[in-house]
């Protein structure tokens, strides 16, 4: 039982994680514009989204300024 616990317990951390890097995530789309509605929001708009920020990153952020 306490190792199934264990197990559990690990699997909630991993979800948590996920769920607030998710909300991460949106709040960056969102401070660029983009128009997030939750549950409700086209995966694929957030994919784009997400697919246009990275490359806006890889092309305009340098270390080199």
């Amino acid at each position: 039982m306490k190792n199934e616990t264990t197990v559990l317990m690990k699997d909630i951390q991993k979800i948590n994680l996920a769920l607030s890097h998710l909300e991460d995530i949106c709040n960056t789309l969102d401070k660029c514009g983009f128009v997030l509605q939750g549950f409700n929001q086209d995966p694929d708009y957030v994919k784009s989204s997400e697919a246009f920020l990275n490359w806006a990153i890889d092309k305009y952020h340098t270390n080199n300024r």
